[in-house]
């Protein structure tokens, strides 16, 4: 396998630290083995996929022409016949996963697009990415580029976990809302409560103990967001991420059906998006959930969204959901 380079901007860090990393060889793990990962990595797993892959050569902070350097090192891929879907055969498909939950034990399903966007003369992928930490102070961004997976860019609201060797945090976060004007309804809150609940099963936590429902905004969007936290012991650590990756925000409920549903009826390959990103620093682990993100080539951007479909999906609301998930990039690739 060839080089890999990557950048990331952690939410938690104050001030703003843009950390660099670099692998000669792009190492994968079973994720059941995600302890034996080393300190100072980047880290990644593709979605759906019991597979860890990680960056192990920490390279602190680097000044602009360093950063420059590496990524010119790593040639680029052409653009790849990516699945375009039209607006008409996506909400097609929403109307299709609504007849599917009469059929089906189905609570919630998360269906995914790409969009096609394309890029100007003279991009500058460093300058887009440092736009992205400026414009998305609370989420992870970074910026990922080898040979095998290609370019990767992204700012995620999400967190999957976040651990100290002693204690963990996640969060479930599901529902998404548009404007200060809007008010949260049933549809929003039911996304929101499988999402918990399926957290709460894995993590073992006590369901007496109900967490505080808040909001976590990302530009113009607002989403439901519940924070859980708990001591844990590494061993159960290595556990809980395997089960808890994906999670119904990016594949629906219960999670079983909701993939096996996916698997039948979603063309496109979703790849690195909607699986899991972020960083090991010492016994401390920071890993958000690949949302907001777009795969870069030569001369396009594939940028990917999803929304949670239950009964209450409003078709052409999903759709403008997804449109304005993608312009937390696509505001920034200009």
């Amino acid at each position: 396998m060839s080089s890999a380079f990557a950048l990331i901007s952690n939410p938690s860090l104050k001030p703003k630290k843009i950390h660099c990393y670099r692998s000669n060889e792009l190492k994968g793990v079973k994720s059941q083995e995600i302890a034996e990962i080393p300190s100072e990595s980047f880290v990644f797993s593709p979605w759906d996929s019991d597979t860890t892959f990680y960056l192990d050569e920490f390279l602190g902070e680097l000044d602009a022409s360093s950063i420059h350097e590496y990524l010119n090192s790593i040639s680029e891929l052409d653009s790849l016949n990516l699945f375009e879907e039209t607006q008409a055969d996506f909400e097609k498909r929403v109307e299709n996963a609504k007849i599917a939950f009469q059929n089906a034990s189905l609570e919630k399903v998360v269906v995914a697009r790409t969009k096609k966007f394309s890029l100007v003369n003279g991009f500058d992928i460093l300058e887009v990415f440092y736009r992205l930490v400026e414009a998305n102070p609370n989420s992870l961004v970074y910026l990922l580029k080898s040979s095998q997976w290609g370019t990767w860019l992204g700012a995620t609201p999400e967190l999957l976990l976040d651990y100290d060797g002693k204690d963990f945090q996640t969060m479930s976060l599901a529902g998404t809302l548009f404007s200060d004007t809007e008010e949260w309804s049933s549809k929003e809150a039911a996304e929101q409560s499988v999402t918990s609940s399926f957290i709460e099963e894995v993590i073992g936590w006590d369901s007496n103990r109900k967490p505080q429902i808040q909001e976590l905004n990302q530009g113009r969007l607002r989403h439901l967001m519940s924070v859980y936290r708990l001591p844990m012991k590494m061993e159960k650590m290595a556990s809980v991420l395997t089960n808890l990756s994906p999670t119904p925000a990016v594949s629906g409920y219960p999670v079983k059906l909701a993939l096996d549903y996916l698997q039948k009826t979603e063309k496109m390959e979703r790849s690195l998006y909607a699986g899991f990103i972020g960083s090991k620093s010492g016994e401390n682990w920071k890993l958000h959930v690949n949302l907001r993100c777009a795969q870069i080539f030569m001369g396009d951007a594939f940028l990917y969204a999803g929304c949670g479909i239950n009964s209450s999906s409003n078709p052409r609301r999903e759709w403008e959901e997804t449109q304005n998930k993608m312009r937390v990039i696509e505001e920034c690739l200009f």
